[in-house]
């Protein structure tokens, strides 16, 4: 759902479509909290991206800019760390004051909020555990305008869900407000997954009283929630200011005072803003044409930052298309033709090789999983066996025209695969028409597939993209026995056990080759020169609060 390298997938396609629908609906420009004018009076983060948010509604947002609007102003009732690479994968309370009470058969999930954590101004009043679960229900209602989580498999598992988007039920019986501050959360089966499924922005906590005043188009883009930061203003296309929220509970944060975000800004432009001083971050993460440059350069190369992603680019090898279907020798012989570590190379080392489903930064991956090496002589053999000769079979290979990197890629797939005598047509297309055909039923044997965490657990690989019932599953790829144990390792509460099960998994699915997966994405950002404690989070991408200007 990002641009760029930050790319997350939306589970349900419609959500990125509702997206830019409320961008276009909406031509509003939210009245100012508080003048402008005095902006250079206060220290200010100046950050700047090509694409306006959309939307900073968190039952709505579901990609990159919404999601960094998002965690600057709302909280929920988990978090993760800010902290880059692995340590921000790590879930810590949020609004709650610890971490949940499970019950042993991992049913139950029992939260106990905070003290005076308060919603911004002018709303200004404490957060209780009924605002919680009118929350949620929000975003999971299909009353709610363009509500990404509306039949959402994500929530599948709490209890009542079903009833609630069926309209059988007003309410959702598995939230519970035991009190004032404590909410409990019934779910139907175990899965491990629910407290990151708690921690994602659709589980923020936003007042009723202002959804309602305002109404769900206005509070898109005149949102009130209990982060560091709160909205003064947002200029659509233009510009949006952020700035400290006086009631935050977190003390001493944010360390920068207002964020001032431009937008219209294309990718290069922000490297040389940030190059002359006059941009603190490029909101749009490095460029290919600029990582080089950057990186070669003696002056700018210290303020060149790198994290690994936790995503996967891979080759979705369509189970249900011909020439893949039911042709597991051709499928195997696809992953042994492809040399991964030269695709790197051509990306200027803008990666990671990977040889798996769980990209080695997932929590719980085996770092050094490998089914299928590189292998062109096995491949030619299995290529033959596949019932092909050399020149015989043509391929056409669809992926999105939008990032340049993807071009790159298809391009060194359809060398590879020409010597072992298969010839590979490249089908670039616009990001709208790739995202809506590669999950429809017979629109593409073969396709470049790109997914990013929606979550850092290893289930976010496994159901929405290999599973039977995947809604993301550009393969079409489907085996009941790997989904039992799918099933099994989402609801394992022995953390050690579950990831061993995620990995047996694995080996079961590539043995049957319905991707061939070529690497995990590094993300890169230019900070500029006054800008201290900088990271990339692996979750949010960016964390204004915890930045310091010198």
């Amino acid at each position: 759902m990002k641009p760029t390298a930050l790319l997350r997938v939306p589970l349900p396609l419609l959500a990125a479509l509702a997206v830019v629908a409320l961008a276009v609906a909406i031509p509003y420009q939210a009245v100012a909290r508080t003048t402008t004018s005095s902006t250079h009076k206060v220290k200010t983060l100046r950050v700047a991206f090509q694409s306006d948010f959309g939307t900073l509604d968190p039952a709505v947002g579901y990609n990159f800019g919404p999601w960094i609007g998002e965690h600057a102003i709302f909280d929920a009732l988990l978090n993760y760390r800010d902290a880059p690479g692995t340590k921000g994968t790590q879930l810590i309370p949020d609004i709650a004051k610890s971490l949940p009470k499970v019950s042993r058969n991992g049913l139950y999930y029992t939260f106990h909020l905070r003290k005076g954590v308060r919603f911004s101004p002018p709303v200004n009043r404490v957060v209780t555990a009924a605002d919680f679960k009118y929350s949620i229900e929000r975003s999971l209602s299909k009353h709610t305008p363009n509500a990404a989580m509306y039949n959402s498999p994500f929530w599948s598992p709490l209890a009542g869900t079903k009833a609630f988007w069926s309209g059988k039920a007003a309410h959702i019986s598995g939230i519970k407000v035991l009190n004032r501050l404590t909410i409990q959360f019934h779910l139907s089966y175990p899965d491990l997954a629910f407290e990151n499924i708690l921690a994602m922005p659709f589980a923020s906590v936003v007042p009723k009283e202002w959804v309602q005043r305002k109404g769900a188009k206005r509070f898109a883009t005149d949102p009130i929630g209990t982060g560091p930061y709160r909205l003064l203003s947002w200029s659509r296309g233009q510009q949006m200011i952020l700035g400290r929220n006086r009631n935050y509970f977190r003390k001493g944060l944010p360390r920068i005072p207002r964020v001032s975000i431009q937008f219209g800004v294309n990718p290069h432009l922000q490297i040389l803003r940030a190059e002359k001083g006059q941009l603190d971050l490029p909101g749009d993460l490095v460029s290919t044409s600029d990582y080089l440059a950057l990186r070669l350069s003696s002056t700018y190369s210290k303020q060149l930052v790198g994290e690994k992603d936790i995503a996967v680019r891979y080759l979705a090898l369509n189970t249900q298309m011909k020439p893949f279907k039911g042709n597991l020798n051709l499928r195997r012989a696809i992953n042994m033709a492809i040399n991964k570590p030269h695709i790197i190379r051509l990306l200027n080392g803008r990666g990671v090789v990977m040889n798996g489903i769980f990209p080695p930064t997932m929590p719980g991956a085996n770092k050094h999983f490998t089914y299928y090496k590189y292998a062109p002589k096995k491949a030619k053999t299995l290529l033959k066996k596949a019932g092909y000769k050399p020149g015989q079979l043509h391929l056409s290979l669809m992926f999105d025209e939008s990032n340049a990197d993807y071009t790159t890629v298809a391009d060194a797939v359809q060398a590879d695969l020409k010597r072992i005598g298969v010839d590979v047509s490249p089908r670039p297309v616009s990001d709208n028409t790739y995202y809506s055909l590669i999950y429809t039923p017979g629109k593409s044997a073969f396709t470049l597939g790109v997914w990013g965490l929606d979550y850092p657990d290893p289930s976010d690989f496994i159901d929405p993209l290999l599973t039977c019932a995947g809604s993301s599953n550009a393969a079409f790829f489907c085996n009941h026995a790997d989904d039992r144990l799918a099933t099994r390792a989402r609801g394992d509460r022995n953390r050690k056990q579950r990831y061993a099960l995620y990995r047996k998994l694995e080996g079961k699915i590539m043995s049957q080759a319905p991707w061939a997966p070529l690497y995990d994405d590094k993300l890169y950002d230019f900070r500029g020169a006054t800008v201290k404690h900088f990271f990339i989070q692996p979750i949010w991408g960016f964390s204004y609060d915890q930045y310091e200007l010198k």
